[in-house]
């Protein structure tokens, strides 16, 4: 019984002070190759030019350079814009970090959109799903790292939109529920 209550103790300390933040980084400057781009600047012509390639996938994140947050997932996600300096002394974003405060998670299939209107190409589409395949595998709680977006002066970051699945429940909800059921069974079998 003792082993059981230690172990609830220490994975209770993990919730509660939260495992140290890994992330994955894409590239704007082809380290990281996007599934789709194209020159299309409203988001109905965008949509219109993805909705074959993110299929099962709807829009639950959206952040503008400037600070508006919108979608679903608004409260869960974060978006930092920086690298404001590009070679032609423009006060415009380079770079990203998007940041999961929880307690939602986007769900495979994962797609994320980098836009700027201004460039060409306007946008660039990633799949971040799970797969062994997939170099940009990402869990939905790692900080996601944008980089050189459009580095050389041709743009900057406008906006970032995450798409995919809602029905996928915050990873400590399971961890709870599983030690739980670990304990009933411990139970049960000291009985």
């Amino acid at each position: 019984m003792k082993k059981y209550l230690m172990t609830l103790l220490v994975v209770c300390g993990i919730l509660t002070f939260g495992l140290p933040a890994h992330s994955l980084t894409i590239y704007g400057t082809g380290a990281s190759t996007p599934i789709l781009s194209g020159n299309e600047t409203s988001q109905d012509e965008i949509d219109s030019a993805i909705e074959s390639s993110i299929i099962g996938a709807i829009e639950l994140y959206k952040s503008d350079f400037g600070g508006s947050e919108s979608g679903l997932f608004a409260s869960s996600y974060e978006t930092v814009f920086s690298n404001f300096e590009d070679s032609n002394n423009n006060e415009d974003p380079s770079d990203a970090t998007i940041t999961w405060m929880g307690p939602n998670i986007v769900g495979d299939p994962k797609y994320l959109l980098v836009k700027d209107g201004n460039a060409k190409p306007a946008w660039y589409l990633f799949n971040l799903t799970s797969g062994s395949n997939n170099a940009l595998a990402w869990n939905g709680t790692d900080n996601l790292e944008l980089v050189n977006f459009w580095f050389d002066g041709r743009g900057s970051i406008s906006h970032v939109t995450l798409y995919g699945a809602t029905a996928v429940p915050e990873p400590a909800t399971l961890i709870l529920l599983g030690l739980g059921l670990l304990g009933i069974a411990g139970i049960r079998r000291k009985k």
